[in-house]
């Protein structure tokens, strides 16, 4: 199949089954249109009313095969079928609008739940015709109930059946119920159809002004693709960890990428995100996301790492950030302040249970020094915690990226290079990405295997980790690691413009092949992504590179 991004004015194809996604404020599709794709209870239309997520809609089936797909933007395709038939696909809140230029058979499934409730038996649907252009669905959950308004040119009738479908992408992620009833509700040919849900609580003004820089150099058009996606994720203003089940905010996530992002966000919002945290730290210094699911030991101590660039910001605030500093030592440090004592699944790695952690280590010494910067009685726990830092490194684990990403400054290049030189030969797999896990050891993972989760840190290749380590291995050595940063920049195109979700950036892969695992679109993924593109110096010839499998990456010296 055939991908135009009309943003980039470059094609490219792939053997993939991708989806396309698209999204406006707090209402977005999932919409695998071949035939021949894996289904899954993930896919179809959601919205979100600021607490729960909602799944209005199953399924959209053309029974037409795809031949090529034009990305126009982040709201809108266009679609050519094998007969040379096309249609065009947008949202516009809270709107779907597909339009063919000929007639196309077509079915329309519903659904109602909230996101993770599997339970079939509180849902209803029903159909009513209005006349020959229009059909209001009533979906009721519960208490729930929703409306939805078709219309168009169209030659539809009802169907009014559940039928029983089979999850296969569900499946082969362990993450059940395999099979699920699905409301079979119309059918017919349409020309023309607008699928709007109406529902007020669904209304959230999502300005992108206010998130973006503007651009204007022809070398920025890459990482203005991304950023328009990224800005597009919001729900409530917060930057959602991925889509379609990490929706919430995970604060780690969303501070790790404002870290990563902030000379390519506007400021403004940038502050407004950190007024939140400074305003809710009482509430979420501790935790890992907005329901505080499990102890976070990162969250606050990222929050400190984002105010480094904005030092008026650290001063003003300095007395209630010592406060919960002071907090933060109790819970996650043990009596001696020695060593520390994390709670199990507490840091990043938040499928482990894990007392010690180099990237815990390294975010608190970064910490000291960044407080040192306003008052100097920190320097005996400085002292301290460089040692720990020092004895920590030797163990080679893939946090290694947060050490180098934070305190590179405590080593010299020729020692970091010593260090990376034995975490390739441990860590990096031969089609081209580093696994989260010694591949020499017995108990590593080669496939994912979905929420069981035991590869998630025993193998699985995160894409996060491969944009930053491909960064510092450009900036430590370029000429040296160059062979390895291309394998790395080629994955991670692959996995953002040809597989997956297409324009966005999966969760992990498979440590055995290049794949396009976990979340289908995930923020740590696409902010590092633009934390990688400011090593390039032509994103032309990246793409080229993508598009005719040449190996030739130019970065800047």
């Amino acid at each position: 199949m055939k991908i135009i991004y009309h943003e980039l004015k470059k094609s490219f194809t792939t053997s993939q089954n991708s989806l396309i996604f698209l999204k406006d404020k707090n209402i977005w599709f999932f919409l695998p249109w071949n035939n021949n794709q894996i289904n899954s209870r993930y896919w179809g239309g959601f919205f979100f009313d600021g607490k729960e997520v909602w799944k209005f809609l199953d399924e959209i089936r053309i029974n037409n095969e795809i031949k090529e797909i034009k990305i126009i933007n982040p709201w809108e395709v266009m679609i050519i079928f094998k007969n040379n038939d096309n249609g065009y696909v947008k949202i516009n809140f809270p709107d779907l609008k597909i339009i063919f230029n000929s007639f196309q058979d077509i079915e329309i499934n519903f659904d109602i739940k909230k996101i993770f409730d599997n339970n079939p038996w509180p849902r209803k649907i029903n159909i009513k015709q209005i006349d020959n252009d229009q059909f209001l669905v009533d979906e009721f959950y519960e208490r729930k109930n929703l409306k939805i308004l078709l219309q168009g040119v169209f030659k539809l009738e009802k169907n009014n059946l559940w039928v029983e479908k089979k999850l296969e992408f569900d499946q082969k992620r362990n993450s059940p119920p395999f099979q699920w009833w699905v409301f079979h509700g119309i059918a017919g040919k349409v020309k023309e159809i607008e699928i709007k849900l109406i529902d007020q609580s669904i209304n959230f003004d999502n300005n992108s002004d206010i998130f973006i820089k503007k651009f204007s150099l022809r070398k920025n058009f890459l990482e203005k693709f991304i950023l328009e996606r990224i800005s597009l994720l919001r729900l409530n203003n917060y930057l959602p960890a991925g889509f379609p089940w990490f929706f919430e905010n995970w604060y780690r996530d969303e501070l790790i990428s404002l870290y990563l992002l902030k000379t390519s966000l506007n400021k403004e919002y940038l502050f407004q995100r950190l007024d939140f945290y400074l305003k809710n730290l009482e509430i979420l210094w501790s935790c890992n996301k907005s329901n505080c699911s499990q102890k976070s030991a990162d969250t606050f101590l990222f929050f400190l790492i984002n105010l480094e660039s904005f030092p008026f910001y650290l001063k003003k605030n300095f007395d209630k950030l010592i406060t919960f500093f002071g907090e933060w030592e109790k819970n996650f440090l043990d009596h001696s302040k020695e060593k520390l004592n994390l709670p199990p699944k507490s840091t990043w790695k938040d499928s482990l249970a894990l007392t010690n952690s180099l990237e815990t280590i390294s975010l608190y010494l970064k910490s000291l020094l960044i407080l040192s910067r306003v008052k100097e009685n920190f320097q005996p726990q400085i002292n301290l915690w460089k040692k720990i830092f020092f004895h920590n490194i030797e163990s080679l684990d893939i946090d290694i990226v947060f050490a180098y990403l934070f305190l590179k400054n405590l080593l010299n290049k020729k020692s970091w290079e010593k260090i990376f030189d034995q975490l390739i030969e441990k860590y990096f797999l031969d089609w081209g990405a580093f696994a989260s896990y010694d591949k020499n050891l017995p108990d590593f993972q080669i496939s994912n295997d979905g929420e069981i989760g035991l590869s998630y840190h025993h193998g699985d290749s995160w894409y996060f980790i491969n944009n930053l380590l491909a960064s510092f291995l450009i900036e430590l050595n370029y000429s040296k690691y160059k062979n390895l940063v291309e394998k790395i920049i080629k994955n991670s195109l692959e996995d953002l413009l040809l597989d997956g979700v297409l324009g966005y950036s999966s969760e992990i892969s498979d440590a055995q092949e290049r794949s396009s695992k976990g979340s289908p679109i995930q923020l740590w993924s696409m902010s590092t992504m633009i934390y990688l593109l400011r090593f390039f110096k032509n994103i032309d010839i990246v793409l080229k590179s993508l598009s005719n499998s040449h190996n030739i990456i130019t970065v800047e010296s």
